[in-house]
């Protein structure tokens, strides 16, 4: 059965005239960490039309991170703009830091 969403659901950010909606309670991960909307018939994320309103366009290959790994703090300061391979690795690197962490309490 597919989940209806209500407004009670999600949280909603205006930018720039297009609305960005997160659902805090999915099961979805995406959902829930980051902010999503649509721009010219284009799902796109928060955080990536920021960084398009303020530096234009993300190259081929890059994606848009954010600094403090915290995916609600959208200000731009906390964005950069990383080679694709090393944001993958950069995840991967704090995903195990934060496994290894765990278990040494």
């Amino acid at each position: 059965m597919e989940r209806k969403w209500t407004k009670h659901d999600r949280e909603t950010i205006e930018f720039d005239g297009t609305k960005f909606h997160r659902y805090p309670t999915s099961s979805h991960a995406h959902l829930r960490k980051y902010y999503w909307g649509f721009k010219n018939r284009r799902k796109i994320s928060l955080h990536v039309a920021l960084w398009q309103s303020v530096h234009g366009d993300i190259p081929n290959g890059f994606e848009v991170h954010h600094k403090d790994h915290d995916t609600l703090n959208n200000d731009i300061s906390n964005l950069e703009c990383v080679d694709s391979s090393e944001h993958r690795r950069h995840h991967s690197n704090s995903e195990k830091n934060k496994a290894h962490a765990l278990a040494v309490l």
